[in-house]
């Protein structure tokens, strides 16, 4: 999207409000996809969480937005974790590579993988709960 906007497809004020007003449904779709998973959350409490952050023109897409939501099985909440795990594994081996890291190397791993990461995530998670050897650093500065 933002290669989009730098090659000029949203150079009129139509369509660079048309992309952010996308972008956030998007985010709407992460916030509602999470609300929804709280047991005590209601359709009136999802309502509201739309109304209080959406500008009046898309304040009409909440019932749609909600019906895509119950259909993809959480999708947007597994793009947005599986987008953070990506950037996460990149930045620290880049730290840990240095000069040797290799951008078109990296994205050639990550598209072998052919779709896998999340089972190589699920793998990995499940090794990591079965060992108790393995412990949670909880210094969020080593991570980076």
């Amino acid at each position: 999207e933002f290669i989009a906007d730098e090659e000029g497809f949203f150079d009129t004020a139509e369509s660079k409000l048309a992309w952010l007003d996308y972008r956030l449904i998007r985010a709407m779709r992460i916030i509602l996809d999470v609300k929804r998973m709280q047991a005590e959350t209601t359709y009136s409490d999802l309502k509201d969480t739309w109304d209080q952050r959406m500008p009046e023109r898309l304040k009409h897409r909440f019932d749609r937005e909600l019906n895509r939501l119950a259909k993809s099985n959480h999708q947007h909440l597994s793009y947005v974790l599986g987008h953070q795990a990506i950037l996460r594994t990149k930045t620290k081996l880049r730290l840990e590579l240095g000069d040797r890291f290799d951008e078109r190397a990296f994205h050639d791993a990550i598209l072998r993988l052919n779709h896998q990461y999340p089972n190589v995530l699920y793998e990995t998670t499940k090794i990591a709960m079965e060992s108790p050897e393995l412990r949670l650093d909880l210094d969020p500065v080593s991570d980076r």
